[in-house]
């Protein structure tokens, strides 16, 4: 862990860790730069600053996650944020949807390590699951980090959250430029700036909701 990461974490995010979340986290940083050598997790070049590039990242969703309800982390990837979501809010069910094998078996070693009982991972494409009917309507967020524009983004998870659910989308300042002028009016949207400890880098958490959905 690095120094005045508990500090900054609280000032920043209002988050208080336990001694417990800490140690947590700090296995998981560590594995996940063991397995980067082998799987492409995160490039190398981050793996030195896992905590400032990506953990911090990962726990500035974690206060706009719902009090109660199902989560899932789309396309989780090498677990950011699910993971430490998951450390952080053992309260909640999360699911790790993640179609690679290799990373798909690193959540899992991970869930497993670390005793993380209310997580499980889905190891399936989201174009899968929406052919079968599975988790349709059922989430009531999803979580999701690097994985594509908001509007594909959007397109790809709305079917899947729950009447009231959100997407939480964690991305860089300008986000919603994404959409390129043509944000649908069917979309309700808010954005939340902070500058990223440590790294000094800006980021924006994108919150979307379908506006029908609230009649």
């Amino acid at each position: 862990m690095i120094e005045g990461f508990e500090e900054q974490v609280r000032k920043v995010f209002g988050l208080s860790l336990t001694g417990v979340q800490i140690q947590m986290l700090g296995v998981y940083a560590d594995q996940l730069k063991a397995w980067s050598g082998r799987v492409r997790l995160i490039s190398k070049g981050d793996r030195d600053f896992i905590w400032e590039r990506h953990i911090t990242d990962s726990l500035s969703i974690v206060s706009t996650l719902p009090q109660v309800g199902l989560v899932m982390d789309f396309g989780s990837g090498a677990g950011l944020p699910g993971i430490p979501m998951g450390i952080m809010r053992p309260d909640i069910e999360i699911h790790l949807l993640e179609p690679t094998r290799m990373k798909a078996l690193f959540l899992s070693q991970m869930i497993k390590e670390l005793d993380l009982k209310h997580m499980k991972v889905l190891r399936s494409r989201s174009e899968d699951l929406l052919k079968v009917g599975q988790g349709l309507g059922q989430y009531d967020c999803i979580s999701a980090r690097a994985v594509a524009a908001l509007p594909l983004l959007w397109e790809m998870t709305h079917p899947f959250l729950s009447q009231e659910g959100k997407l939480l989308a964690l991305k860089g300042p300008n986000a919603l430029d994404e959409f390129e002028g043509n944000l649908p009016e069917a979309i309700q949207y808010e954005l939340k700036h902070f500058t990223l400890p440590f790294c000094e880098k800006e980021r924006a958490l994108v919150i979307l909701k379908h506006v029908s959905r609230e009649t």
